[in-house]
């Protein structure tokens, strides 16, 4: 029986998306169906997102006997006209499905007939040099501009860093109507739910609670817990989806956190591929909490792989002062710093600095004693956005060079030279006069004249208008 018998297609155009189709392949005991989305048409190229999904053709087989995975291939960007992009794609599938199992075709040849398939469609929509369907479309977040209102946001970084101390309180002031900490939200108030797989409700209602206190709101009741029992998501995904329809919609998820999200296997493929598949499928904003290998570095990505940047549409490294300090009020403060390492179709942010304030756990509320009540305040927990210069200490070496100059300069009772600041800084004079050159909103010289920048005195605009 040769391959032209065994391979047919069905081209079908996606209503309302000129440039999309689905193009689907019988290879014998499975069948594919390549999900197109044209992004950029030239004579030399035809590049396009391409998701596959496949199933069994016939009822007398069984998935597992082709060893089918359960989930389709995320998306991926192929030029359909190069070789070593069909080839790239092949290889992906053939990560997905075992090769070796009798599907009558080879993976070349089913990669090559959608590809075939899809240069046909494409010659039937108009004009090659014409992409008419790309458009710009302004940006939307959840919290601008930590959160954008679209695919997979991830925040990373080592325990004890305020990841889920800052999740919640952006959760409570977006179900609340509150800016969260001078950032503005926006939300179509249907509320979040929060996929929560690291607390127990006890201690999820007390997060939340001294958050609220701190804003002095009641706790949000669209601000709804969701409680995975330790499954992977991938297969909760179909109760959660259900249960948000049922409850007439959400703004998006909040998921704490992702490592049992895929039951510990965050460096396998599969499970992770399976993960932002059930995220794209449910279709709403997510935050995902994460965390950072210890030998992965600040820069790097969560858990030291890349998979997970790959995946997602934004990353947001996590740094926070190691020690807690109390204040002469009694309150506890905790400074974190946030960098954004990745984003897609969003603009990437500058670093952004908050400081975590509480109260002692045993801050409660009215407390029975001796049959009398005794009035004690609530336990409280304030997040606030501070300068990045005025962070602790410890994480200055996290900054950019221009907010360590910032904060540098802004110590000095008088203006000083870039040798100066050079020796008390431990940078370059070249990168700091870089610098300088730079953000001349943020630095003034005085003297010196041209070709002597080691002889012109410096200081911080801000500090000289204040």
């Amino acid at each position: 029986m040769t391959h032209d018998r065994n391979i047919y297609s069905r081209l079908s155009p996606i209503p309302g998306e000129p440039d999309c189709c689905d193009v689907e392949v019988n290879g014998g005991l499975v069948n594919f169906v390549f999900h197109v989305s044209r992004l950029f048409l030239s004579r030399r190229k035809l590049d396009s997102h391409v998701s596959v999904e496949w199933c069994v053709a016939t009822t007398s087989v069984a998935p597992d006997e082709v060893m089918l995975p359960a989930n389709r291939l995320p998306p991926t960007n192929v030029d359909w006209r190069s070789n070593s992009s069909l080839d790239t794609l092949r290889k992906r599938l053939q990560d997905y499905y075992d090769s070796d199992k009798k599907s009558g075709i080879p993976w070349m040849s089913i990669v090559q007939w959608a590809a075939g398939r899809v240069d046909e469609f494409i010659t039937t929509v108009g004009d090659l040099q014409a992409a008419t369907h790309i458009e710009h479309v302004k940006p939307e977040y959840l919290i601008q501009p930590a959160w954008p209102a679209g695919g997979v946001t991830m925040w990373y970084g080592q325990g004890e860093t305020g990841k889920g101390q800052l999740a919640t309180a952006a959760a409570v002031c977006l179900c609340a109507g509150y800016n969260w900490a001078n950032l503005r939200t926006k939300t179509l108030g249907r509320g979040l739910i929060y996929v929560d797989y690291e607390d127990s409700y006890d201690e999820f209602s007390v997060r939340v609670s001294r958050i609220a206190n701190a804003l002095g709101v009641p706790p949000p009741p669209k601000l709804r817990r969701f409680d995975p029992k330790g499954r992977m998501f991938a297969d909760i995904a179909d109760q959660l989806k259900g249960k948000i329809e049922a409850d007439g919609g959400a703004d998006g998820l909040l998921v704490d956190s992702a490592i049992p999200a895929v039951a510990g296997q965050a460096n396998d493929a599969e499970p992770v591929g399976a993960l932002f598949a059930a995220f794209s499928w449910i279709g709403l904003p997510v935050l995902l909490l994460g965390h950072e290998t210890k030998d992965g570095g600040a820069d790097q990505a969560p858990f030291g792989s890349q998979i997970w940047r790959t995946l997602s549409r934004m990353t947001v490294n996590f740094q926070a002062s190691q020690e807690v300090q109390k204040t002469v009020e009694g309150f506890w403060i905790k400074d974190v710093l946030l960098r954004c390492t990745k984003a897609n179709n969003v603009r990437r942010f500058s670093p952004l600095a908050f400081r975590l304030t509480f109260t002692d756990d045993d801050s409660t509320t009215s407390e029975a004693h001796s049959g009398a009540l005794f009035d004690r305040p609530l336990a409280q927990t304030w997040v606030r956005q501070i300068e990045t210069s005025t962070v602790s200490v410890e994480l200055h070496n996290k900054l950019p060079l221009k907010d360590r100059l910032r904060a540098f300069l802004r110590e000095q009772s008088e203006p000083i030279t870039i040798s100066d600041i050079a020796k008390g800084t431990g940078v370059d004079g070249r990168h700091i006069a870089e610098t300088f050159r730079r953000n001349p909103s943020l630095f003034r010289s005085e003297g010196g004249g041209k070709g002597r920048g080691n002889a012109a005195t410096w200081q911080v605009i801000e500090a000289k208008s204040a």
